[in-house]
């Protein structure tokens, strides 16, 4: 026997070996009774579901006690990979992407600086989650600058990606900070300028 995939799906591969062959041996056990044997290729058409990633955006707050309220001293911050857990189950099919540490800017290093000059907001360019799962980072500030006391929180930052249940074709995220694993409503580094 043969047996074959047809037909298409939007954002679904077939598997690449379309037609599998089978071989049924049926046997005379000489007592009324018979025994089949199935033989072949495995009868398992596996198919990939190509997900569309999902973007995040990160950002963090600088603030600076003390000094001149129009300083401008550059403050450095580092964005680090930590862990990426790949969720199971979902799409049995889906093949997942061979970099599953995705960074900001799709950058390959596993560890991004952005710059603030005195007080603001810093933004990290949008990190693109491709599969479903857990993935970890960390914040932390650089102690670069003389005269002022830096903020030694780090923060821990967790984006949990799955599928819709609505829509398995699409990707949600959720991000969740954690400051001394103590969950946090923003990411906050204070320094004081000591004269």
């Amino acid at each position: 026997y043969t047996v074959s995939e047809s037909g298409t799906v939007p954002s679904v591969e077939n598997d690449k070996k379309a037609v599998k062959n089978l071989t049924v041996k049926v046997k005379d056990l000489g007592d009324g009774t018979m025994s089949a044997t199935v033989s072949g290729e495995a009868l398992e058409f596996r198919n990939v579901h190509s997900l569309t990633p999902v973007e995040a955006e990160l950002s963090l707050q600088k603030e600076v006690k003390g000094g001149k309220t129009e300083n401008k001293d550059p403050f450095t911050f580092t964005l680090s990979w930590k862990k990426t857990e790949a969720a199971s189950g979902g799409n049995a099919g889906v093949k997942l992407p061979v970099n599953l540490v995705p960074m900001p800017g799709n950058s390959p290093k596993q560890d991004m600086q952005i710059t603030v000059e005195g007080e603001g907001i810093g933004t990290f360019e949008k990190i693109s989650f491709p599969a479903p799962g857990k993935y970890s980072y960390e914040v932390r500030e650089e102690a670069l600058i003389k005269g002022y006391r830096f903020d030694k929180s780090r923060y821990r930052v967790v984006f949990t990606v799955e599928e819709d249940p609505t829509n398995p074709s699409r990707l949600t995220v959720k991000k969740e900070i954690f400051k001394d694993d103590v969950s946090a409503e923003q990411i906050l580094f204070i320094n004081e300028y000591e004269d």
